[in-house]
């Protein structure tokens, strides 16, 4: 569920001082809306308006004017008005909590909905409540029950808003913990099936967390069986728990206890990079490890002519899961600052979140790059290959890697690589020898980096060089063979 502001119309009727439509416009910024229609203001548009609404100004630039209610909530199939009086006529009446329940649910369903609210000094008339389908009230001090305009609003955007978290909360847990009960069911029961069918010795885990059930049953029924845990990423924090839960530190703590139960488990340590590593041995450090990437087939993309043009168009490409956590936005943002305005961006990847695709989409619209930013979605390797071809920088702005598949197949083609000073990449990326580094969430530092790249590029093509024979040399399949190997031999 997403909160869909645009079904949710906010209507303020005969507004006689525009600071409270300044401060109605923040109000609903703050709670998620986005929506809102005025009914014959006194004075809009006002400065005083736009000094009070603060960063709520968008909200302000795109209301609209209307002569009359009618028009204003000709488009919604359900209307809901305020009134802090007691009324001769009685109308449907719910509270601003059950208000919220039936507009979230009203919203779900692709369903617009107004909310109108009255003049300050009088609100609605009844006539002008005749108009609504249910009357909400918000409960108050009886001796003294008004509300100024811009609180209304924020008590009623308040409650759909926190109704929204938690709905949101709910489905969060719903999917991680189906995801995770699946990969739990497979462990716990099919492992020892296949143990004992197959006579297996060694079982290696994909991630320290989700394998918990199938570590523990392993322990319990077969003693000799030799346990190897891998640690391809950051395995408390990928499932970017801030941002989906409100409480993230609970879920934290049980991932942790888990991860420390199947750690201490654990025969042996397998780590794709350095950060990986010292992750793992966080929760014990006497186990032992042995470190080395995922395996990529580099003959793939090795064929591509690492000798590319850095005059005309300067094109940059961004390839992996679009999300917040791998902060393409940052690149956006960069474009408009740099040296050159014939600069190029190309984004290759699965889009999981429609969110964060559609605030990259307005990004782009807002800062007028339609014609220089491109998102391409997901593509298969061949697909992927060209685009390594034919950009001239692979820029990687994510705060947290294991150490990324993008990088190896972006340096093996000898495309130039810009990431971050986050953990997980400087394995093997080197500042100005096997590519560049810009500071963590630094805009400035990238923005210097790309005006660099673009400045010296015959530098950075042989960058780009050095990068593939340090590929070729240090993680070839051999390489890969040779250190699993390893770890059976170790076990």
């Amino acid at each position: 569920m997403s909160l869909k502001s645009n079904l949710i119309n906010v209507v303020i009727v005969d507004t006689i001082h525009p600071g409270n439509i300044g401060s109605v416009a923040r109000a609903m910024k703050t709670m998620g809306l986005s929506k809102l229609s005025l009914v014959n203001p006194r004075v809009f548009p006002s400065d005083d308006a736009i000094a009070l609404a603060g960063n709520a100004t968008d909200v302000l630039d795109n209301a609209k004017i209307f002569d009359s209610i009618d028009e204003a909530i000709k488009d919604s199939t359900f209307v809901y008005a305020t009134s802090s009086r007691n009324r001769s006529i009685q109308w449907p009446t719910i509270n601003a909590s059950e208000a919220a329940k039936e507009i979230c649910n009203q919203v779900d369903s692709d369903k617009e909905v107004s909310i109108i609210f009255g003049k300050e000094d009088r609100g609605l008339t009844n006539d002008e409540l005749e108009l609504a389908n249910t009357l909400i009230e918000i409960p108050a001090n009886p001796e003294y029950p008004v509300l100024n305009l811009a609180m209304s609003v924020q008590v009623i955007a308040y409650e759909i808003f926190q109704l929204f978290l938690l709905i949101k909360n709910i489905m969060f847990l719903f999917s991680v913990s189906f995801l995770i009960h699946i990969i739990f069911f497979v462990s716990y029961f099919q492992i020892p099936k296949l143990i004992s069918q197959y006579e297996i010795e060694i079982v290696t885990f994909q991630d320290p967390v989700t394998s918990f059930l199938g570590v523990y049953k392993i322990k319990k029924k077969y003693k000799d069986v030799k346990i190897v845990i891998e640690s391809h990423g950051d395995f408390i924090n990928t499932l970017e728990l801030e941002k989906n839960l409100t409480f993230p530190n609970l879920y934290k703590n049980l991932f942790s206890r888990m991860a420390s139960y199947t750690i201490n488990c654990a025969d042996m340590l397998r780590a794709v990079s350095s950060s990986t590593e010292e992750q793992a041995l966080s929760f014990n450090p006497s186990k032992r490890v042995v470190r080395f990437p995922a395996w990529i087939d580099f003959e793939i993309f090795s064929n591509i002519d690492p000798m590319r043009d850095g005059s005309g168009k300067f094109k940059i490409l961004f390839i992996g899961s679009v999300t917040d956590r791998k902060k393409p936005h940052m690149i956006i943002d960069a474009l408009p600052e740099l040296i050159s305005d014939q600069v190029e961006l190309n984004i290759v990847g699965p889009t999981p979140n429609q969110n964060y695709l559609e605030s990259l989409k307005e990004k782009i619209k807002s800062k007028n790059l339609e014609d220089r930013v491109f998102i391409h979605g997901n593509k298969n390797r061949d697909e992927v290959k060209k685009f390594y071809s034919e950009n001239n920088l692979m820029i990687l702005p994510s705060v947290s890697e294991g150490l990324a598949r993008v990088i190896f197949e972006s340096q093996v083609t000898a495309c130039p690589v810009l990431v971050t000073d986050a953990p997980g990449m400087q394995d093997i990326v080197i500042d100005g020898q096997t590519g560049y580094v810009f500071e963590s969430n630094n805009l400035d530092s990238m923005i210097k980096k790309i005006n660099h790249v673009i400045q010296n590029y015959n530098e950075a093509t042989s960058v780009g060089i050095n990068a593939k024979e340090f590929i070729l040399s240090n993680y070839s399949s051999d390489n890969f063979k040779f250190s699993f190997q390893k770890i059976f031999d170790t076990v």
